[in-house]
């Protein structure tokens, strides 16, 4: 597809793949830019993630895919495991909790139908069914009470977990961040390949010219894939989207592990990117002194897109309702 560039009036010819980390809906910025870059002539193509199922759009002449992904990794290995030693009576975190609770809520049900089903029918207990109706009313009593004591073990020991604030989840971090570098974000936020196994064959396929990237998450995926495309004796360009510092982000997750992981994961991707732009003059002074960028980004503003009043349109089933 032969374009324009509206700086240097000479002609290319080249497809744009953009990359983001959401369901590209509401997110202005990326709709702008995907817009922008279709009316200049590029051949683009937007990869977004879906949130349910997996769907095509247009936003002007730019084509909208939304990628599905299965979060695997990002479910890390404690939370499969139960908490033996801050909550030894805690279910297994498998579900049995929530079916334990169920069986014991139709067993009350029942016991309790029982009772009403003998005065329907104008019929009297004798005194060993009474006392066997006691017996499973007391029963049932214990072991609810049995259910709830686990049941609370086992969200106590995911809440103490979770947060990764324990000794060992310390030693843990620290272990992998002095070995690992900034390569520790393999061991500390292991989901970040999810994103790379949702969007890495697909940006393959698609044999970009120059990859997009909008935000940290992003940024590692399109490192890798101008790395393989290279490999592969074509040269790709990457441009990084930078929407805010991450440095000064509150963690996306209530965990410890959260923010350094990805501080490692965009310190080890920042030197991959061609060229870097952001959103404000004081995220461009940051982002240079931060990674030590050759030059400094350039600002590409959260501005209003006067020119179009209406904005991306996306398929009629995700606007029902």
């Amino acid at each position: 597809m032969q374009h324009t560039d509206v700086e240097t009036g000479r002609r290319a010819t080249g497809r744009v793949v953009m990359l983001v980390d959401n369901n590209v809906d509401d997110d202005s910025r990326v709709q702008k830019a995907a817009r922008s870059a279709a009316e200049r002539g590029w051949d683009v193509v937007l990869l977004g993630r879906a949130s349910t199922q997996p769907r095509t759009w247009m936003i002007g002449n730019a084509e909208v895919r939304l990628l599905p992904m299965t979060p695997t990794l990002g479910k890390r290995r404690h939370e499969f495991r139960r908490r033996w030693l801050i909550a030894p009576l805690a279910y297994p975190p498998t579900g049995v909790a929530a079916r334990r609770a169920a069986d014991i809520k139709a067993w009350r049900a029942d016991l309790a139908l029982r009772r009403k089903s003998v005065a329907v029918l104008g019929q009297h207990l004798s005194r060993p069914d009474r006392a066997v109706l006691r017996a499973e009313a007391t029963a049932a009593k214990v072991t609810g009470k049995w259910i709830s004591l686990r049941t609370r073990q086992l969200k106590f020991g995911q809440r103490m977990r979770n947060h990764l604030t324990l000794p060992t989840d310390r030693l843990y971090t620290a272990f992998w961040q002095k070995l690992y570098g900034n390569r520790a974000w393999r061991r500390l936020e292991p989901g970040l390949w999810d994103y790379e196994f949702a969007y890495g064959k697909a940006i393959d396929g698609l044999a970009p010219d120059l990859i997009h990237a909008n935000d940290f998450r992003m940024l590692g995926v399109g490192a890798r894939a101008i790395t393989r495309a290279r490999a592969a004796g074509r040269d790709v360009k990457l441009v990084w989207d930078a929407h805010e510092f991450l440095p000064g982000v509150q963690s996306w997750q209530n965990n410890r592990r959260w923010l350094p992981a990805n501080l490692a994961h965009e310190r080890e991707y920042a030197p991959y990117a061609d060229a870097v732009i952001t959103v404000s003059e004081t995220l461009a002074e940051l982002l240079q002194q931060t990674h030590k960028l050759p030059r400094r980004p350039d600002v590409v503003l959260n501005a209003p897109d006067i020119d179009h009043a209406v904005t991306a349109e996306p398929p009629a089933e995700s606007r029902a309702g």
